[in-house]
């Protein structure tokens, strides 16, 4: 009579189940660890965080830093497409990354178009707040042909960040070696272009940030329309500029060239491309790609990069400075963060 063939000892069923009991064991071992080696509570994190950026930085680490957050507060819908949502932006920002920034000695300048507003909380003292006035639509005519897929209005934010970096180099002390202008829908890390300055020097004519590639025609501004119709057909053009939104650096030596030529540079629509094709014009002027100035929130970056950001941009609500600053401030309650923004 035959036998019947004898199941190896390593046959695939035997497999499976050894490899559902590895997996349960681990399981059973991690849970076991968590319950015997608890997570500290919030308030022993100090004592555990001896690594934190604030520890490792002197009080004034930042007191060869301007940074320049360009707004607007106007109730004139022509300027400012929503004065409250601005405003409470700005207000989250100076209680999370600029808050930081200040107690370390930076420099903190507002650019609006209109006073603070009365019904906003009051700004700290520390803050030195600028309104640039904006002059009529009539005023100002875009040099493109109607038609073409451009922006059709002028975004006074293009001649508001000439205006503050004017402002910067005339008003504050020459101890001043750096220039960070951003916007107000976006969070900076200060600790994070710390130590990336460090290493800079601000004699040299530095314009650093997220760099991009332009092919086409920039839209110039003109105060008469009878020489906007002369541009009406631009030569296409290729410009390197840093994305403004996120944030770029300019270094002393280069905003004292600016400031001296922002009267002969033609004024584009677009703050950055437009600063960007002045840089063009000074002499010597060095781009620096810096890619940790991210065009969008957290989440749109890589998880393996998002710790090594920069700034984020695009946040639409306060809520969501006051969210990030929890994960990946200077602080972030004092727990390390991994890659991902995650405590862990």
């Amino acid at each position: 009579m035959p036998q019947k063939p004898r199941l190896g000892k390593h046959s695939s069923r035997t497999r499976r189940f050894r490899g559902l009991l590895l997996l349960l064991a681990v399981a059973c071992a991690g849970l076991c660890g968590r319950l015997l080696w608890p997570w500290p509570k919030a308030e022993h994190w100090d004592a555990l965080c001896h690594h934190r950026p604030s520890v490792l930085l002197e009080p004034y680490a930042f007191a060869n830093l301007a940074i320049c957050i360009v707004t607007c507060t106007s109730d004139n819908r022509h300027y400012c497409d929503d004065p409250k949502r601005h405003v409470a932006l700005v207000e989250s920002q100076l209680r999370t990354w600029a808050a930081d920034a200040l107690r370390f000695g930076a420099n903190v300048l507002i650019a609006s178009d209109a006073p603070w507003p009365a019904w906003a909380t009051p700004l700290p003292a520390s803050v030195d707040y600028q309104w640039f006035s904006v002059p009529k639509p009539s005023c100002l005519r875009l040099g493109f042909e109607r038609g073409r897929p451009r922006e059709g209005v002028f975004r006074p934010e293009s001649n508001r960040t000439r205006q503050v970096l004017g402002y910067a180099w005339k008003e504050l002390p020459s101890t001043i070696q750096f220039f960070l202008k951003i916007d107000d829908d976006a969070y900076l890390r200060p600790h994070r272009i710390f130590p990336l300055l460090q290493h800079l020097d601000p004699a040299r004519p530095l314009y650093l940030g997220s760099v991009r590639t332009f092919w086409g025609a920039l839209d110039p501004v003109h105060a008469e329309a009878a020489n906007a119709s002369q541009d009406r057909r631009a030569a296409p053009s290729i410009l390197e500029y840093a994305m403004g939104g996120a944030g770029y650096v300019l270094s002393r030596a280069l905003v004292a060239t600016l400031v001296s030529r922002f009267q002969s540079c033609r004024l584009y629509n677009g703050e950055d491309k437009d600063l960007a094709a002045c840089v063009r014009a000074c002499p010597d002027a060095e781009i620096l790609n810096v890619a940790g100035f991210w065009y969008g929130p957290p989440e749109t970056a890589p998880p393996q990069q998002r710790d090594s950001m920069i700034s984020f941009h695009k946040l639409n609500r306060a809520a969501d400075m006051v969210r990030i600053h929890k994960s990946f401030g200077m602080h972030a309650n004092c727990a390390r963060v991994d890659s991902g923004g995650d405590f862990v």
